[in-house]
């Protein structure tokens, strides 16, 4: 879009929101059939034979969000680990043993 090469695009929402401000992207539809079926899920998933049941589990575990402009692999679980471990947004390096992103989803 930056480029002006691409005239419409599907984008998550932070995704769009980068787009807005950076490319002047305008929504004119959303991927829902109704606006109460509009959600969103995000995951943390572990190995199945993993001991960990809770995010507190993870404490001093390795962890990998998807990509940094990822709201269900990112911006989710990162706002899930402040409101349930009752840390800062600046804590969530420091509870893990390492943090890195994936840069996807796959």
């Amino acid at each position: 879009m930056r480029t002006k090469k691409i005239d419409i695009a599907g984008f998550g929402p932070f995704s769009y929101i980068i787009a807005a401000e950076r490319s002047g992207a305008i929504p004119f539809a959303v991927k829902a059939l109704s606006k109460e079926s509009a959600f969103y899920h995000s995951q943390i998933v572990v190995p199945a034979n993993s001991p960990a049941k809770s995010i507190a589990d993870l404490k001093g575990k390795t962890f990998l969000f998807a990509d940094a402009a990822s709201t269900s692999g990112h911006l989710f679980p990162r706002m899930m680990m402040i409101k349930e471990l009752g840390i800062t947004n600046d804590q969530v390096e420091s509870y893990f043993s390492n943090v890195s992103f994936s840069g996807g989803h796959d």
